[in-house]
């Protein structure tokens, strides 16, 4: 026996769309409803990781020294992601508005029984949002020299 989950999408409006044969109805799953966006996610765990280091002992903090090269790789890969969400949500947000409209897509509403509506426009992560996970990976007081350890 399989279990089948349905999402709703909580974006839903009320424009009600039919395709040639009726509506066209799918259940849409959205970040709103399950989780975190990648590009917050990502940002968020390589800070919390650098973070790490400054509460290490000098024995832990040479192991991940000696891997430097990584972490300022992953931090810059975390910017990166963040500095170009805008250009990859508008690519996401046209591409799921033509699928829309030349698929004829509608949602069950989860509010009111039985209704169908189109879609809402998928929401970007805000300016505030990128800006504090920007500052999360840049502004962590990770020591890069340590005089403790013997070269």
């Amino acid at each position: 026996m399989t279990s089948e989950r349905t999402f709703f999408d909580f974006r839903c409006h009320s424009d009600e769309n039919t395709g040639p044969d009726g509506p066209i109805a799918i259940h849409a799953r959205t970040s709103e409803v399950i989780g975190t966006a990648y590009s917050l996610a990502f940002a968020t765990l390589i800070a919390e990781q650098l973070e790490r280091f400054v509460s290490l002992n000098a024995y832990q903090l040479a192991g991940h020294v000696t891997n430097l090269d990584f972490w300022i790789s992953e931090a810059g890969h975390a910017l990166k992601v963040l500095d170009d969400y805008e250009p990859r949500f508008l690519n996401l947000k046209e591409g799921e508005s033509r699928y829309v409209e030349s698929h004829h897509v509608t949602v069950s509403c989860p509010f009111v029984r039985d209704a169908r509506a189109r879609p809402a426009p998928p929401k970007r992560i805000s300016h505030r949002e990128l800006h504090n996970a920007r500052r999360a990976v840049t502004e962590r007081d990770v020591p890069l020299q340590m005089p403790l350890i013997d070269s």
